[in-house]
Parts: structure tokens; C-alpha cells; sequence
């Protein structure tokens, strides 16, 4: 089975908002980051057909998914779901509605 991956708790002793945020900002790009070099081999043996089960797929994108908000994520997400099309047609439609459910602003909410 793949590991999780587990990003670290935001830490700071700021108590400007600013500073707050700007921090905020370079945690979430480090752990983009971090997420892409953990998720990029186990993409890769995805596109080489040596990770084919779909349940774990599944699994992998579902982890994947949290870090969406990154745009190499978000390419990495969408190469695997074109992949998976012919292969495993309700996963790669799953996965594209489970990221909009996530990620799609413009789901009509009227807040």
C-alpha cells in the first residue's frame, strides 16, 4: 500500500496578520511542494501501468486531491485522470467529481 503523506502543523509567534498570512502562504507553497515530490514517483507508476489496481488509485488520488490547490499538483491530477479514461472510465469520472466537489467555486452556492 502507499504511504500517507502528512503535512506539518503551521507554527508562529507573529501576531500581525500580515505576517501571519505571508507565513501561511509559504507553508502552503512548501507543502505543494513536498506533495509533488512524494506524489510524482507514485504518478509516474500509475502512467506505467505498475500501480493498475483501481482501489488503490483510487486511494492515491483521493490524497492527492488535498493538494489541488497547487497548479503542478493540479496537472499531475488531471494527466492521471486522462490516463485512466480508457482504462478505468467510472474511477477517471469519480475522480473529476470528487475534485470539483473540492475545488469548483462556481457550483452555483448562494452564500
Amino acid at each position: 500500500m502507499i504511504p500517507e503523506f502528512k503535512s506539518q502543523p503551521i507554527q508562529t509567534k507573529s501576531t500581525d496578520t500580515k505576517t501571519i498570512a505571508k507565513e501561511i502562504g509559504a507553508a502552503l507553497q512548501s507543502a505543494a511542494q513536498t506533495g509533488f515530490s512524494f506524489y510524482r514517483p507514485i504518478a509516474n507508476q500509475i502512467l506505467s501501468d505498475r500501480i493498475s489496481s483501481p482501489r488503490e488509485i483510487e486511494y492515491i488520488l483521493d490524497h492527492m486531491l488535498d493538494y489541488c490547490y497547487d497548479v503542478e499538483m493540479l496537472l499531475m491530477y488531471k494527466q492521471i485522470c486522462r490516463y485512466l479514461i480508457h482504462k478505468h472510465p467510472d474511477l477517471a469520472y469519480n475522480a473529476v467529481m470528487n475534485y470539483k466537489d473540492v475545488w469548483d467555486d462556481n457550483r452555483g452556492d448562494s452564500d
